[in-house]
């Protein structure tokens, strides 16, 4: 997997890498402050994405258009539900951290697929709830684990353009899955922390 994103990261240069960094250091150091607005960004990202796959999918055949017009209502859709609907947006959020979190962590097991996908839905499920019990303290942590993956996601790009002594220690870092996530929890950890910090200072809504 990690190969691949280096193949993929080397088309896209260095401006790509600066620009996940960036915004993995606002996910990170500031999200619990921002979580509204990320959870938008992110039904953004998804909504572009589905309506990517929608578009160019072929399994439709003569409901082709109406998996367009799918398509367009997401990416109009789901920024607005998430804007009107914020502490759901944010659960959803969770969910969707809960779920990858599981499935990266399983992606190079011999683990079946259909129980990968289950596991991924109760991982899911348990980052929901703890949104629903926890609020502004899961949002630490929802966006501390963005920032990690998006810090290193720019760290991956970084090594795949090159760039000398730098570039040979990120690639270090982002060689194999597993040092990926490894280095994805040791960035995510540290942006958790400041972020925790930060949120004990702030006066409790409550």
């Amino acid at each position: 997997m990690t190969s691949t994103m280096l193949q993929f990261g080397s088309s896209l240069g260095t401006d790509a890498s600066l620009f996940f960094i960036m915004a993995g250091l606002i996910y990170g150091l500031l999200g619990w402050r921002l979580v509204r607005y990320l959870a938008v960004v992110d039904a953004v990202v998804v909504g572009v994405l589905g309506a990517v796959m929608l578009n160019e999918s072929h399994a439709f055949g003569q409901y082709a258009v109406a998996a367009k017009t799918l398509g367009y209502m997401l990416v109009l859709g789901l920024p607005i539900l998430a804007w009107r609907l914020p502490r759901w947006a944010v659960v959803t959020m969770g969910g969707g951290v809960g779920f990858m979190i599981v499935q990266m962590v399983l992606s190079e097991s011999a683990t079946p697929d259909m129980s990968r996908m289950l596991l991924g839905l109760v991982g899911a499920g348990f980052a929901m709830g703890m949104h629903l019990t926890l609020h502004r303290l899961s949002a630490v942590v929802v966006t501390g684990v963005h920032g990690g993956w998006l810090v290193v996601a720019g760290m991956v790009l970084a090594a795949a353009s090159g760039g000398g002594v730098g570039g040979n220690m990120i690639g270090l870092l982002t060689e194999n899955y597993s040092a990926s996530l490894i280095t994805v929890a040791v960035f995510s950890a540290i942006m958790i922390a400041i972020q925790w910090s930060d949120l004990e200072k702030a006066p409790d809504p409550a």
